[in-house]
């Protein structure tokens, strides 16, 4: 029996509504994928577009940081549509991705935050005041 992990991001903004991306419809399984596989590979690129460092540990691992409160300028913009473009053919829920970032203004903030962390509303007040600063 094999375990699926949902792994994704949430993305607020002020221009636009929250906007959540899972990858649990990819064939991953108890957290760990062969480096070499297409998924690896997949999730490696998804959260490089919006991490602000990727470090090499091992071969095996790879520790990629987010920074919560990012800018959609050019670059973000940039590799967004890069990954987009390279894996829509493998996960089609891409195309709402980049519908989403069509209402973003360049050089607005943007919060990104993993998925599987549960937001009350007290905290997405908070990201929202934070946003319009």
């Amino acid at each position: 029996m094999t375990n699926k992990v949902k792994l994704g991001i949430k993305v607020y903004s002020i221009s636009n509504d929250i906007y959540e991306f899972s990858t649990e419809e990819l064939p991953i399984t108890n957290n760990c994928v062969d480096v070499d596989n297409i998924t690896s590979k997949f999730l490696y690129d998804f959260f490089s577009v919006f991490s602000s460092e990727n470090k090499k540990i091992s071969d095996s691992q790879i520790n990629i940081e987010f920074q919560a409160f990012i800018s959609y300028n050019k670059n973000l913009k940039e590799k967004l549509n890069n990954f987009i473009n390279n894996y829509t053919t493998l996960c089609p829920k891409l195309n709402a991705l980049r519908k989403f970032f069509v209402n973003i203004q360049n050089n607005e903030y943007i919060c990104v935050l993993p998925a599987y962390e549960d937001i009350d509303t007290k905290k997405e007040i908070e990201i929202t005041k934070n946003l319009r600063m």
